[in-house]
């Protein structure tokens, strides 16, 4: 479905089906304001996806405390910056970070201070992660989702993440 489609889609939503809308790609133009105008007049929040404020981190210095702080003010100063002052929530993806059970402990201390720094702005923070269910998590991730969720005010566990009953 190109733009135009989407464009015109979006207009036909039945939103009282809905509680939240997540933007992935979110070029600023005008189409995008008039759906953040519709989905709040419906009472449904708009979250943006993280891709276009926070740059990509290196998981490896997470121990440096210098790194995190630099890495979150960015991404707070992106934000300020949005041409999206509308939106209701920033969501940043985790799911794609091999962390080590060094660096989650890291990890969870510079999501809670850019939660925190997001909520100075009037911003929510929503986390998507793949959560652990065993020692080594799964594919060698290892987040603390307790700690995570909370930190951020809406956390949402990748459902393939989810251990399958064997019975």
């Amino acid at each position: 479905c190109n733009h135009s489609c989407l464009q015109r889609s979006w207009r036909n939503y039945n939103y009282s089906s809905f509680t939240t809308l997540i933007v992935e790609n979110h070029e600023p133009d005008a189409s995008l304001t008039q759906l953040g105008c519709l989905a709040h007049r419906n009472g449904v929040r708009v979250v943006l996806c993280n891709s276009n404020y926070f740059p990509h981190f290196n998981t490896s210095r997470l121990t440096d405390a210098g790194y995190r702080e630099d890495w979150v003010s960015a991404g707070v100063a992106n934000v300020k910056a949005s041409k999206h002052p509308w939106a209701d929530a920033i969501n940043i993806d985790l799911e794609s970070l091999w962390l080590s059970t060094v660096h989650t402990e890291y990890m969870t201390s510079m999501i809670c201070s850019l939660h925190t720094q997001l909520q100075a702005l009037g911003k929510h923070l929503h986390s998507q992660d793949t959560a652990s269910w065993g020692s080594t998590g799964p594919w060698g991730r290892i987040f603390n989702v307790t700690a995570l969720a909370e930190c951020v005010d809406f956390l949402l566990p990748m459902a393939y993440c989810i251990p399958k009953s064997t019975s």
